[in-house]
């Protein structure tokens, strides 16, 4: 899943993705993205699109949040957990003050 948005993160969500995979795209972005069509031809990947949330509902509340200053524009808190913790620090029960967090899948 690439919930980013920039170009380069779908490039590399789309580079990283094995044989036969399937790549959700949650994040969007103004700057449209290119991929190299013959790896995702060859390697019988699936590109699939997806808005994971609720305009209604959401959207609502993150202008609120946005407007009562309850979250840093300038630098979102966010952290960084290892592939081997993303579940269990992060992605299970997140922390209310933290808004991102990036699973390293390279350490």
């Amino acid at each position: 899943m690439e919930s980013a948005g920039p170009a380069a993160a779908v490039e590399s969500a789309l580079s990283l993705c094995r044989r036969g995979g399937s790549v959700v795209l949650l994040g969007v972005s103004p700057e449209p993205a290119t991929f190299p069509t013959l790896d995702v031809v060859l390697g019988e990947k699936r590109v699939v699109g997806s808005a994971s949330h609720r305009w209604d509902t959401d959207l609502r509340a993150a202008v609120a949040l946005l407007h009562g200053g309850r979250i840093r524009v300038d630098r979102p808190p966010t952290r960084t957990v290892p592939l081997s913790q993303a579940v269990s620090r992060g992605l299970a029960d997140p922390p209310p003050d933290i808004v991102k967090t990036i699973v390293d899948v390279v350490s």
